[in-house]
């Protein structure tokens, strides 16, 4: 099937997009940290809590819309271009002006507010500067043109993050950081320009924006509701339990959100516009989330398998004694990002069926009682909050599956089997793991070799379990891989 085969291609283009631009950002953040202060990177922190939640609004889920909607004229990409710069232009315009309000907000005191203004004031250029690049962008998505965008994107990070450095060095403090994100973004656009075939006219139609805005809108929402729920269980322990318990609550969530963050989304983002593509045809768009389901648990169930097990060796080998409490918050939380990593899959089959609506609707409900169990869990510290997600989490895992399903006629019965091998070769690998790291623990005394070897033995354990409980799956995998 060429969609597959398409869609193969495009996880690879953009699995080395995201690896590369993370290792880039990992050795930008050593070196500037070399040379920063961390009061750079705290000032650069606040200015991007405005940035960050004014990102949510950025194009009004207009790029989605555009990948998803399989027929339309060049007046409907006119007209969304047009929008887009109009919205980008007034939240340049917003954040410019009112960078003292924002700011004042957002900072702890006086002083920080008033060095996070110009900050402020130069990031709202960013505005203007992404705004100009969604509509390609969009295009080159729609087409699984994943070869071009990785090229745009790793020149990008790369030309941004050299420009960073040089102002590091040359004593320019915390505007290294601004114009650093200012430079990628500004090339990414540029290219993405440069690769794609559209070339805009300033147009607006009031019937074409009325095509896509329920769409839109929705989806909108979706992303304002979403936005809170992941950012919610931050600000209820920071004002209720303090800095120190957010502190052990993001690390522990970092590592967590890892699977779902940085495997799940770029499989996701590749698959969407295949999915948009067999809105019409259930039977493929069927097949395909099936298998991009069981590839996406290949990676993930193994890795939260080997957080349960290892999480306190993890914490003892690779952090200070101080971070100790993190142990115990990732044993809770990796079962959430196990369940995470195949519930977030869904939103791609709301967004491509083109029911925002409803994903909009059951989002509302997510957030009411996830947050509710949040509040409740602060009775019993961090760990309380830890495990009433967990709780949340597991109450809402078949509703947020069963309801997306419903729409293109997927079993939720057939999507388990899908994927059972994979849950019974990741119990497998707990068993082999847990035995390997009692032996371990008295034939060898340096923690790290027995952390590595009891690594390496699980996940081979894992990878030859599944491969003779799904043989053909693997080897069909395997092949369209390479191809």
């Amino acid at each position: 099937m060429k969609l597959l085969s398409d869609g193969f291609s495009g996880v690879k283009w953009a699995t080395l997009s995201k690896v590369y631009t993370q290792v880039i950002q990992i050795v930008t953040l050593f070196i500037l940290a070399k040379i920063l202060n961390p009061e750079d990177f705290g000032l650069i922190g606040i200015a991007l809590l405005v940035i960050g939640f004014l990102n949510v609004f950025r194009d009004l889920g207009i790029s989605q819309a555009l990948v998803q909607k399989q027929i339309y004229s060049n007046t409907l990409l006119n007209t969304s271009f047009s929008l887009i710069l109009l919205i980008s232009t007034v939240f340049f315009v917003l954040v410019f002006f009112l960078a003292p309000v924002f700011s004042a907000i957002v900072a702890k005191n006086s002083t920080e507010s008033i060095k996070t203004i110009p900050i402020l004031k130069l990031l709202s250029m960013g505005f203007l500067l992404t705004g100009l690049g969604i509509v390609p962008k969009s295009q080159l998505e729609r087409n699984l043109e994943f070869n071009k965008l990785t090229i745009c994107e790793i020149t990008a990070s790369t030309i941004g993050a050299a420009v960073g450095i040089y102002f590091a060095f040359s004593g320019a403090g915390v505007y290294s950081l601004v114009f650093q994100s200012l430079i990628n973004t500004s090339v990414l656009s540029l290219m993405m320009w440069g690769y794609s075939k559209y070339r805009p006219k300033l147009i607006a139609n009031i019937q074409d924006i009325r095509e896509i805005w329920n769409y839109s809108i929705n989806l909108t929402g979706f992303n304002i509701v979403n936005y809170f729920i992941r950012n919610a269980d931050y600000l209820i322990i920071s004002k209720m339990l303090g800095a120190e318990a957010l502190g052990f609550y993001t690390l522990a969530y970092k590592v967590m959100l890892f699977p779902v963050a940085n495997i799940t989304n770029v499989i996701s983002r590749v698959v969407f516009p295949i999915y948009s593509k067999l809105q019409d045809d259930h039977s493929q768009f069927r097949q395909i989330y099936m298998h991009t389901s069981f590839g996406i648990s290949l990676i993930t169930f193994p890795l939260m398998v080997g957080v349960v097990v290892l999480h306190s060796q993890f914490i003892r080998i690779f952090f200070d004694p101080v971070w100790e409490p993190v142990s115990l918050l990732l044993l809770i939380l990796a079962p959430i990002g196990l369940i995470q990593s195949i519930t977030v899959t869904t939103g791609s089959i709301y967004q491509a069926i083109g029911r925002t609506d409803l994903m909009f609707k059951w989002g509302i409900i997510i957030g009411i009682v996830t947050v509710t169990g949040f509040v409740i869990g602060t009775n019993w510290g961090i760990n309380g909050v830890a495990i009433s997600y967990l709780v949340t989490n597991s109450i809402l895992l078949y509703p947020s599956i069963k309801i997306p399903f419903n729409l293109i006629s997927l079993s939720f019965i057939k999507f388990m089997k899908n994927l059972k091998f994979v849950f019974l070769s990741s119990i497998v690998m707990h068993v082999i793991l847990f035995v390997f790291q009692s032996l371990n623990y008295f034939l060898i005394q340096n923690q790290l070799i027995i952390f590595l070897s009891t690594a390496i033995i699980g996940l081979l354990g894992f990878i030859l379990s599944i491969y003779i409980l799904e043989k053909e799956k693997i080897k069909t995998l395997t092949f369209n891989l390479h191809k």
